[in-house]
């Protein structure tokens, strides 16, 4: 679940942050290595925010396998 989630958003994130710098910053034209560098480093961290809920219920499943039944 986690990685769905979180792979999905930083795709969807980069892809739409890339179209944005492209048709305001440079009218149409590929990015720069740099660009992308800064469209990749935003997609991570938004991504790693919205993934990390579904992180946290990972672990606490796992950790309350380990709880007795009562």
């Amino acid at each position: 679940m986690r990685q769905a989630v979180y792979t999905t958003a930083r795709f969807g994130i980069f892809l739409n942050a890339s179209e944005y710098v492209r048709n305001t910053r440079n009218n149409g034209e590929n990015l720069s290595f740099f660009q992308k560098g800064q469209c990749s480093l935003a997609a991570g961290g938004l991504g790693a925010l919205v993934g990390t809920p579904a992180d946290m219920i990972l672990v606490r499943m796992q950790g309350d396998s380990l709880l007795p039944a009562d």
